[in-house]
C-alpha cells in the first residue's frame, strides 16, 4: 500500500473518514468482535461510515488511478461550471412568466417566488434560480414586492406600467371600434443578428448586423428595410442613435407609409429625440431661467438652482419627441407600447422566426453571403405568419383589458384584503415606479433570492392544478 507523502494538508471531510476508521477499530479493539474478514465492502462502509455505492465507486476510480500511474481526482473539479448555467431571457419566457403571475392572480391566489418557479419550470422549462428569477420580475418585466399584513411580500406590477398599457390598449380598441375606417397599424422596430464564428465550415471573425423595418398583418412594408452591418460589436444600439433613426424614418418610413396610419414603436431611447427638452440639474442655471422666460414664467432671478428645478418639475408641459412631429404632419399617429410590454409587439416574434432562418441559411453559404442571407430570411416570412402573430398579441391585448379594466374592482379588493390602509400608504411611491425603497429593491450585489423569501417551506412548490397556463411554441 503507498504511503501518503508528508506534509500533505488533509481537509475537513478526510480527517472526519479517518476519525471514523480510528472508531472503527477501537470498537472492534473493546468488544473483542470482528466483522468477517471476507466482506471487505462491508467492513470499509462500518469503519468510514460512507455508503456501499460510494466506496464500490472509489474502488473502481483507485484502481483505474494505480493503473494509470496517477491519484483519484475530485469529482467536483471536472463539473465546475455546470452550475452556473446561463438563462436565455428571451421574449417567450419573458411572456410566459407574466402570464404565470397573471393566472396566479386569476385564480385569487398570492403570487409567491416559490410557485412561479414551480410553474416556469413545469410550462416553461425554465432551469434558473430564484434570483435570476427575482431580477427578472424586477428589472425585465416591471413587478415590484410590496409587505402585506401577513408580513410576506407580494408581487406586484408597478402603477405607472398598468397605466401605460391601460392607455396604449384604449387606443389601439378605440381604433378597432371604427371598423372599415379603422386606420392601418403598423409596428416598427429595430434587432441585430450577429453570426457565428463558422460560415460554411470555416472560421470567420464574428459580424453584428443591425436590421430595421416596419410591417402589418400583410407583411412587411415595402421599402422600408434597412439592413447594414454595424461596426460597433458590443451593443448594436450604438450604431443607432436618435439622429440615425430620424434620419430612418424620414428616407425609408414615411415616403411608404400609407395615409393616416397608426405607428407603434417601443420606448428606445434612441425613438425618442426631445422637442424643446426641459432642462435638468445638468444644465447651467442661465439656460434654466432662459427655458422658464419662453414659457412666460415670471420668476425671481435670485432663487436658486433648486427651486426653478422645482417651479419646473411642477409646470412643464406633456414630453415632445421629434419623430412623433414628423409623423403627425403626415396625419399618422404614433403609439408608443408601454414598458416591459414587448409581448405586445408582434414584430419581435417576426425577427425570432428571421434570425432561425437566418442560421439555417448560414451554415452553407461563405462570408461573402451573410447579408443575402438576412434578405433571404426576411424575404421568407409570410403574410400568414404575420396574421398568426398579431392574432396572438390581440388575444394577450384582451387578456390584459379584461385583467386590467373589466375586472379591476374585483382584483382590488382581493389586494386590499391582503394589504392594510397603511401598508398600500407606504408603499405609494413603489406602485408609481418612481422610488423604491431598500425593502423592495435590492443592488446587483444583493442575494435577492434570499431578500425575498415567500414561503416558509423552501422546497419547491409543486403547480395548483387550477393555475394552466397556455404554452407558447419557442422557436430554437
Amino acid at each position: 500500500m503507498e504511503k501518503s507523502k508528508r506534509g500533505r494538508v488533509l481537509n475537513g471531510n478526510t480527517r472526519e473518514i479517518v476519525f471514523n476508521v480510528i472508531q472503527y477499530f477501537d470498537e472492534e479493539k473493546r468488544m473483542k468482535r470482528y466483522y468477517p474478514l471476507e466482506h471487505s465492502h462491508a467492513r470499509a462502509c462500518m469503519a468510514t461510515g460512507l455508503s456501499k455505492s460510494t466506496i464500490s465507486k472509489i474502488k473502481r476510480e483507485g484502481e483505474q488511478a494505480r493503473i494509470e500511474g496517477s491519484r483519484i481526482a475530485t469529482p467536483s473539479k471536472g463539473q465546475r461550471g455546470l452550475h452556473n448555467k446561463r438563462v436565455v431571457i428571451d421574449n417567450c419566457l419573458l411572456s410566459g412568466i407574466r402570464e404565470i403571475v397573471s393566472v396566479i392572480y386569476d385564480a385569487r391566489d398570492i403570487p409567491t417566488l416559490n410557485k412561479i418557479i414551480a410553474m416556469a419550470k413545469n410550462n416553461l422549462n425554465y432551469n434558473g434560480s430564484r434570483t435570476t428569477l427575482c431580477r427578472i420580475l424586477k428589472k425585465n418585466l416591471g413587478f415590484i414586492f410590496i409587505k402585506c399584513k401577513q408580513n410576506r411580500r407580494i408581487i406586484m406590477e408597478r402603477n405607472n406600467v398598468k397605466a401605460s398599457r391601460i392607455n396604449y390598449l384604449r387606443h389601439i380598441r378605440e381604433n378597432d371600434a371604427l371598423g372599415s375606417k379603422r386606420r392601418p397599424v403598423f409596428f416598427l422596430d429595430e434587432t441585430w443578428i450577429h453570426t457565428t464564428n463558422k460560415v460554411g465550415g470555416k472560421k470567420i471573425p464574428i459580424q453584428s448586423w443591425l436590421i430595421a423595418c416596419a410591417g402589418n398583418e400583410s407583411g412587411f412594408l415595402p421599402g422600408t428595410k434597412m439592413v447594414f452591418e454595424a461596426k460597433i460589436k458590443k451593443y448594436f444600439y450604438s450604431c443607432m442613435d436618435k439622429l440615425e433613426f430620424v434620419n430612418y424614418v424620414q428616407e425609408k418610413i414615411l415616403p411608404n407609409l400609407p395615409e393616416n396610419s397608426i405607428v407603434v414603436i417601443d420606448d428606445a431611447s434612441y425613438h425618442n429625440l426631445h422637442v424643446d427638452k426641459v432642462p435638468t440639474f445638468r444644465d447651467p442655471k442661465i439656460e434654466i431661467q432662459e427655458w422658464l422666460n419662453n414659457y412666460d414664467f415670471k420668476v425671481d432671478r435670485n432663487l436658486s438652482k433648486c427651486e426653478l428645478l422645482e417651479i419646473i418639475e411642477k409646470n412643464k408641459p406633456p414630453e415632445r419627441f421629434l419623430v412623433d412631429d414628423l409623423f403627425n404632419k403626415r396625419g399618422h399617429i404614433v403609439l408608443r407600447l408601454p414598458p416591459f410590454n414587448q409581448d405586445l409587439n408582434p414584430i419581435v416574434y417576426i425577427w425570432d422566426l428571421v434570425k432561425k432562418r437566418f442560421k439555417e441559411k448560414l451554415a452553407n453559404s461563405t462570408e461573402s453571403q451573410v447579408e443575402q442571407c438576412i434578405h433571404s430570411a426576411l424575404n421568407s416570412v409570410t403574410e400568414d405568419e404575420w396574421r398568426n402573430e398579431i392574432n396572438e398579441v390581440k388575444r394577450l391585448e384582451e387578456a390584459h383589458w379584461v385583467r386590467d379594466v373589466t375586472q379591476e374592482e374585483d382584483f382590488d379588493n382581493f389586494i386590499l384584503g391582503l394589504s392594510p390602509e397603511s401598508d398600500v400608504e407606504n408603499n405609494s411611491e413603489n406602485e408609481n415606479g418612481s422610488m423604491l425603497s431598500d425593502s423592495s429593491w435590492k443592488s446587483d450585489t444583493s442575494d435577492e433570492g434570499d431578500e425575498y423569501e415567500e414561503d416558509t417551506d423552501t422546497n419547491s412548490v409543486e403547480p395548483s392544478s387550477s393555475h394552466n397556463i397556455t404554452k407558447k411554441k419557442k422557436l430554437n
